[in-house]
């Protein structure tokens, strides 16, 4: 399943580190074939205004479309203060995955991990 290095948990669940970032734009790309996709989103230092996302994933590394995630989060796809929100896209099978800031304020660092299987 895996094919970028990441932490493997119980032989299905692997865990990488997509970075973090103090602008707009997208977290590292992550390659592992999986049919089951988690983003953990974290964010520290932010003080006001909203931080916006958006999740792609392609089949080829080079075209990319909109992947549907499902969160408990009362935002969505917006967060607007320090805390770590999950998403989760189940059956949206893909080679690669990526977390996007469309928008944010000066100030936070966000994190995120991916978890695929």
């Amino acid at each position: 399943m895996s094919v970028d290095s990441g932490t493997i948990y119980d032989g299905e669940l692997t865990v990488y580190d997509a970075g973090t970032r103090t602008t707009a734009g997208y977290f590292t790309t992550i390659d592992a074939t999986a049919n089951y996709w988690c983003f953990q989103i974290t964010v520290t230092s932010h003080t006001s205004g909203n931080i916006n996302f958006d999740f792609d994933g392609s089949l080829d590394g080079t075209n990319w479309g909109h992947i549907t995630v499902t969160t408990k989060h009362a935002g969505n796809l917006t967060i607007n203060e320090n805390t770590t929100v999950m998403y989760f896209a189940t059956g949206s099978p893909c080679r690669y995955a990526r977390a996007h800031i469309t928008s944010m304020p000066s100030g936070p660092t966000v994190a995120c991990k991916v978890g695929a299987m």
